[in-house]
């Protein structure tokens, strides 16, 4: 144990007085001295009985390794923790620091309350229970805002966005606003919009910017002269240019020399070219919209665009008067219809021609009776129709011999049956070729091969193949009637639909099978959806829904809790489920789950899984059922033996009772909160929970989650009578 012995005396102590670290006590002067390492006497404290005065770097120390140091260096004073842990400051309301001189408010920390610090007195930053407070700018190197943020003052908000430079080149960023994710991969979102000096004399542009898959393109550029670029896909062409100075808006070009330029590059002219669309100026009757030439300055023809009230025509105009007063310019009209006039301009055919005074329409033909008047040619330029000079016709030949002359393809014959006393018949028939029959009035229409009848549609409306007995079908004579040697109809296709039904208006049968004439099945069209079944018993596939709905297939209304899916001896084998299983509306007398296994042995009828394996399952033996969780010791770690399962089975407190939903039962058990504080993985849920609508989530337990401790109890209270009975 070391002895700290203290000299007093009157006056200071001289070097000799004193050996190293040894203190000393002035009492006239109140001053405690001590000798340092080199022998030198120092002061280290004036008055203690008033006041405790430390020399300048002197330091009041705290701690065993001088953690705590408080010490003034003659130019500032600190208090420095300079060993381990943390520095803390308490006090039971606020910490407040202040001025020494004017006693202002610098900064005050409230427990369990905001913190402010203040400027000159005046508050200009707190901390709330959502984050600060700012009274007055905040000036900062950068700003991160995690969540939707609002600018907003009284006066309207202003947000400056600039750079301290005092001078700018051409293509210098003078302000630019980021728009981006945190994806830092290729797929990462972003846009740009930038203030770029376009010099160096304060002319500025706007670059508006995309991002693609991280890089950014410029979409638009607003230049300092009100010259505005929209760009195609790269971001390095303008493609559609509006020219402020001479108020001109070229489209493919950057150049444009008239009110509105269009020009396409291209090396197909015929089927790349630069296109014009001039849209509808609404629904006023009589409006016109033009396209006008002008001499000189005088107008001399246009096209124009009229709505009439139900379509828009187009007509050609010529010595064109720029007023659209009247009509008896127009030369030629394309209507809205299709129909084309020439002379007129209210054609009620496709093509109609209006001489006026004059010649309707006129074909001539040539100086001698063998030229043509009139002819009409396919698209290989062969004639197919003509009128020669010499007034005759001929349909398949340039050759006619008569008034009408028909002639086959490659030269077969071809004959027409136009009209008979007993009603009408069109026949056309060409050698070793299919016939083709139809008729205008209440006659039936034949195919014929080797002027064999093949096929008829007769008057209603029925289709009779390889047979004229129209009552093969199903008895009652409509329909489609197949008949010939196979029975059957054959429908072959490389591509698309082999066959369509459509079923117009309304919901019902789309087709319907029959066996020997009574019907076996049918196929139905039900709210957009397709039905299958026979009598009561069918499906809908919902397909709004992803669902198949049991339903009755002859009425095509919903039939609930009314089919089943498979019997007794006609069984499903397995059934894959990627949801759940519900069971609604079982009565007394039914179940909702029946599993039946084959064997009397030890059987697995429901086995549960999760992303862990397997987890457990429900079994059977010959005459009980077992409810199995996993339990293998290679599932474990871990394992001790139990203790202590005395005192906390004592804390479980069984209560009897009865649920809401049967208030006349009253039954032992637990309350599932009590359980959780004991035993609490025999518990789910929580404590008064409730879902995003303020609906109860209720906790429930697995009582057998207790055997465990129940059964440590009973070997503890064994133990303890072994040991009684032993005594």
């Amino acid at each position: 144990m070391t002895t700290i012995k203290l000299k007093n005396g009157s006056g200071a102590p001289t070097a000799g007085d004193l050996a190293q670290g040894e203190p000393a006590l002035d009492l006239t002067n109140k001053r405690l001295y001590t000798e340092d390492s080199g022998g030198t006497v120092i002061e280290v404290g004036t008055n203690p009985g008033v006041d405790v005065t430390f020399a300048d770097n002197r330091k009041a120390v705290f701690g065993a390794d001088s953690d705590l140091q408080i010490y003034h260096d003659g130019s500032a004073s600190y208090i420095a923790d300079t060993g381990t842990g943390t520095l803390n400051i308490k006090a039971s309301g606020s910490i407040r620091l202040r001025g020494n001189d004017t006693d202002e408010l610098l900064a005050r920390f409230n427990e369990n309350g905001s913190n402010q610090f203040y400027y000159d007195s005046s508050e200009k930053l707190a901390t709330t229970n959502t984050g600060i407070d700012v009274t007055g700018s905040v000036t900062a190197d950068g700003l991160t805002v995690d969540g939707d943020g609002t600018l907003q003052t009284s006066d309207g908000a202003i947000l400056s966005i600039g750079t301290t430079d005092t001078s700018a080149t051409t293509g210098d960023v003078i302000g630019q606003v980021t728009f981006a994710n945190a994806d830092a991969s290729p797929n990462k979102a972003n846009a740009e919009i930038r203030g770029m000096a376009n010099d160096a004399f304060g002319r500025t542009n706007i670059d508006f910017r995309t991002g693609n898959s991280g890089t950014l393109n410029t979409r638009a550029l607003i230049s300092w002269d009100g010259d505005i670029s929209f760009y195609e896909d790269t971001g390095t062409t303008a493609k559609l240019f509006w020219d402020a100075s001479e108020e001109s808006l070229g489209i493919g070009t950057s150049s444009p020399d008239t009110q509105l330029t269009l020009y396409k590059a291209s090396t197909n002219a015929d089927v790349n070219y630069a296109k014009m669309r001039m849209d509808s100026w609404g629904g006023s009757t009589g409006k016109l919209k033009s396209i006008a030439w002008d001499d000189n300055g005088s107008p001399v023809a246009a096209i124009g665009a009229e709505y009439d009230g139900s379509k828009t025509n187009i007509h050609f105009h010529s010595q064109y008067n720029g007023a659209f007063k009247g009509t008896s310019d127009r030369t030629m009209s394309i209507m809205g219809n299709g129909n084309v006039g020439i002379g007129t301009s209210s054609p009620s055919f496709p093509l109609e021609v209006d001489g006026g005074t004059g010649d309707g329409i006129k074909i001539k033909a040539g100086n001698t009776s063998n030229d043509d008047s009139f002819l009409v040619a396919n698209s290989s330029n062969t004639t197919m129709f003509l009128v020669d000079g010499g007034g005759q016709v001929g349909i398949g030949t340039t050759s006619p011999s008569g008034e009408l002359h028909v002639v086959g393809t490659s030269g077969g014959n071809g004959d027409v049956y136009v009209g008979r006393t007993s009603g009408a018949e069109i026949h056309t028939q060409a050698q070793s070729a299919l016939g083709i029959f139809g008729t205008s009035s209440n006659h039936d229409l034949v195919f014929k091969t080797n002027d064999t009848q093949r096929m008829r549609i007769d008057t209603s409306g029925n289709l009779l193949v390889g047979t004229t007995d129209r009552l093969v079908a199903d008895g009652t004579g409509t329909g489609l009637v197949l008949g010939g040697q196979s029975d059957l109809l054959h429908v072959s296709r490389s591509g698309g639909d082999c066959a369509k039904f459509n079923r117009v208006s309304n919901d019902g049968a789309i087709a319907t099978f029959a066996a020997d004439g009574t019907p076996v099945g049918q196929i139905n069209a039900r709210s957009g959806d397709l039905v299958i079944g026979t009598g009561t018993t069918g499906l809908q596939f919902y397909d709004v829904g992803n669902a198949i709905f049991p339903l009755s297939a002859s009425g095509n209304t919903n039939r609930d809790a009314a089919i089943d899916l498979g019997e007794g001896s006609n069984r499903f084998k397995d059934l894959y489920l990627s949801g759940r299983v519900v069971a609604d509306g079982v009565t007394t007398s039914a179940h909702a789950w029946s599993s039946q296994s084959d064997s009397t042995s030890s059987s697995a009828h429901l086995y549960f899984r999760n992303p862990n394996g397997f987890v457990g399952n429900i079994s059977t033996s010959g005459t009980a059922t077992a409810y199995n969780t996993s339990s293998d010791y290679r599932l474990k770690e871990n394992v001790v033996a139990m203790s202590g399962a005395t005192e906390r089975l004592k804390q479980l407190a069984p209560k009897r009772f009865n649920f809401i939903a049967d208030a006349d039962t009253t039954v032992d058990g637990f309350l599932a909160h009590e359980v959780a504080d004991v035993v609490p993985e025999a518990v789910t849920g929580a404590k008064d929970a409730v879902d995003d609508d303020g609906n109860a989530v209720y906790q429930g337990i697995d009582q057998s989650k207790l055997v465990p401790l129940l059964v440590a109890t009973i070997q503890e209270l064994e133990a303890r009578i072994a040991a009684l009975e032993s005594n």
